[in-house]
């Protein structure tokens, strides 16, 4: 489930949320040992701090993985992935991108990518001439847009993260995706 956020909010006293109510009581009852009856549940939110306290408990929802921010090598590994369809130019430095990227989110980088195609396409209408997506390009890309999620942001989800850390005592720090 993805926005899981939305389908179990916290549940209020205030008599026009009723129907919400029910709804979570009603989703956490079929939520309740789902695993027994080979059901796994996998949900992602933004918000965790907005889903009802009760979803979280052992027997609903066991594990809880906070998954940060792309480092600097996911980054890389990104920019080459969204570029490997796309005409681009073969000396594209991805570490120079990853570097220049920093803060930005898969989806952001998808985003860059697919402006900087756009603008070599629309070049392209122009002047009758198709040219690959270059360094300089994406790097004026990076310059011309912001990370979708905040410093603030980041930082408001790194504090919420220790909440998702596993309870094993060890360190664990999951790598998701490259």
């Amino acid at each position: 489930f993805d926005e899981f956020d939305c389908m179990v909010p916290r549940r209020t006293s205030n008599a026009n949320s009723q129907y919400q109510v029910d709804e979570v009581d009603e989703f956490l009852t079929m939520l309740n040992n789902s695993c027994q009856r080979g059901i796994y549940v996998i949900a992602a939110t933004n918000r965790p701090d907005s889903i009802d306290s009760v979803v979280m408990r052992t027997g609903r929802i066991d594990e809880k993985i906070y998954i940060p921010m792309p480092d600097v090598d996911t980054r890389a590994h990104l920019f080459r992935y969204e570029l490997n369809a796309r005409p681009a130019s073969p000396d594209i430095d991805f570490n120079v991108l990853a570097e220049k990227s920093n803060g930005y989110n898969c989806s952001d980088i998808s985003y860059i990518v697919k402006l900087a195609a756009r603008k070599k396409f629309n070049n392209a209408i122009i002047t009758s001439r198709c040219e690959p997506i270059s360094q300089e390009d994406l790097e004026q890309v990076i310059l011309d847009t912001r990370p979708s999620v905040s410093e603030r942001e980041v930082l408001a989800f790194e504090r919420m993260s220790s909440d998702f850390a596993p309870k094993t005592g060890d360190n664990v720090r999951y790598k998701v995706g490259f």
